[in-house]
Protein backbone atom coordinates (compact mmCIF):
# COMPACT_ATOMS: atom_id res chain seq x y z
CA UNK A 1 0.00 0.00 0.00
CA UNK A 2 0.96 3.62 -0.55
CA UNK A 3 -0.15 6.21 1.97
CA UNK A 4 -0.67 9.87 1.18
CA UNK A 5 -1.65 12.85 3.29
CA UNK A 6 -3.72 15.61 1.72
CA UNK A 7 -4.21 18.51 4.11
CA UNK A 8 -5.55 22.07 4.03
CA UNK A 9 -2.93 23.43 6.40
CA UNK A 10 -0.27 26.13 6.06
CA UNK A 11 3.41 25.53 5.37
CA UNK A 12 4.23 26.15 9.03
CA UNK A 13 2.15 23.11 10.01
CA UNK A 14 3.85 21.00 7.33
CA UNK A 15 7.23 22.09 8.70
CA UNK A 16 6.19 21.13 12.25
CA UNK A 17 5.02 17.69 11.12
CA UNK A 18 8.33 17.14 9.30
CA UNK A 19 10.26 18.17 12.41
CA UNK A 20 8.21 15.71 14.50
CA UNK A 21 9.03 12.88 12.04
CA UNK A 22 5.39 12.28 11.15
CA UNK A 23 5.91 13.04 7.45
CA UNK A 24 8.14 9.97 7.19
CA UNK A 25 5.06 7.78 7.71
CA UNK A 26 3.65 8.86 4.34
CA UNK A 27 4.70 8.21 0.75
CA UNK A 28 3.23 11.56 -0.28
CA UNK A 29 2.80 14.56 1.97
CA UNK A 30 0.68 17.33 0.38
CA UNK A 31 -0.16 20.47 2.34
CA UNK A 32 -2.14 23.21 0.64
CA UNK A 33 0.24 25.80 2.09
CA UNK A 34 2.98 24.29 -0.06
CA UNK A 35 1.10 23.12 -3.16
CA UNK A 36 -1.44 25.94 -3.42
CA UNK A 37 -4.12 23.27 -4.01
CA UNK A 38 -6.98 23.32 -1.53
CA UNK A 39 -9.62 20.65 -0.88
CA UNK A 40 -12.34 20.37 -2.12
CA UNK A 41 -10.79 21.58 -5.41
CA UNK A 42 -10.59 18.56 -7.74
CA UNK A 43 -7.04 19.57 -8.68
CA UNK A 44 -5.86 18.80 -5.13
CA UNK A 45 -7.12 15.23 -5.46
CA UNK A 46 -5.75 14.80 -8.98
CA UNK A 47 -2.35 16.11 -7.87
CA UNK A 48 -2.02 13.50 -5.13
CA UNK A 49 -3.10 10.74 -7.55
CA UNK A 50 -0.37 11.80 -9.94
CA UNK A 51 2.25 11.95 -7.19
CA UNK A 52 1.26 8.52 -5.87
CA UNK A 53 1.17 7.11 -9.41
CA UNK A 54 -2.23 5.48 -8.93
CA UNK A 55 -5.72 5.76 -10.37
CA UNK A 56 -8.68 7.01 -8.35
CA UNK A 57 -10.16 3.50 -8.37
CA UNK A 58 -7.11 2.25 -6.43
CA UNK A 59 -7.53 4.76 -3.60
CA UNK A 60 -9.40 4.63 -0.32
CA UNK A 61 -9.89 8.24 0.72
CA UNK A 62 -10.64 8.98 4.40
CA UNK A 63 -11.76 12.42 5.57
CA UNK A 64 -13.97 13.96 8.24
CA UNK A 65 -15.55 16.42 5.78
CA UNK A 66 -18.62 15.38 3.78
CA UNK A 67 -17.72 17.95 1.13
CA UNK A 68 -14.27 16.49 0.58
CA UNK A 69 -15.70 12.96 0.53
CA UNK A 70 -18.20 14.05 -2.11
CA UNK A 71 -15.49 15.31 -4.46
CA UNK A 72 -13.33 12.23 -3.95
CA UNK A 73 -16.27 9.93 -4.63
CA UNK A 74 -17.19 11.91 -7.76
CA UNK A 75 -13.62 11.39 -9.01
CA UNK A 76 -13.84 7.62 -8.48
CA UNK A 77 -12.18 7.17 -5.09
CA UNK A 78 -13.59 4.71 -2.56
CA UNK A 79 -14.39 7.09 0.25
CA UNK A 80 -14.90 6.76 3.99
CA UNK A 81 -16.32 9.53 6.14
CA UNK A 82 -14.32 9.46 9.39
CA UNK A 83 -16.56 9.61 12.45
CA UNK A 84 -14.62 7.45 14.92
CA UNK A 85 -11.69 5.06 15.02
CA UNK A 86 -13.94 2.06 15.61
CA UNK A 87 -16.16 2.94 12.68
CA UNK A 88 -13.10 3.44 10.46
CA UNK A 89 -11.85 -0.05 11.32
CA UNK A 90 -15.25 -1.52 10.40
CA UNK A 91 -15.25 0.31 7.05
CA UNK A 92 -11.72 -0.86 6.25
CA UNK A 93 -12.70 -4.42 7.15
CA UNK A 94 -15.65 -4.18 4.72
CA UNK A 95 -13.14 -3.34 1.99
CA UNK A 96 -10.95 -6.31 3.03
CA UNK A 97 -8.06 -3.98 3.79
CA UNK A 98 -7.56 -5.19 7.36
Amino acid sequence: YKIGLLSNNPKSEADRIREDGIAELFDIFNFSGETGLIKPDEDAFIDILNKLGVSAEEVVYIDDSRGHIGVATKLGFSSILFRSYDELILELEKLDLI
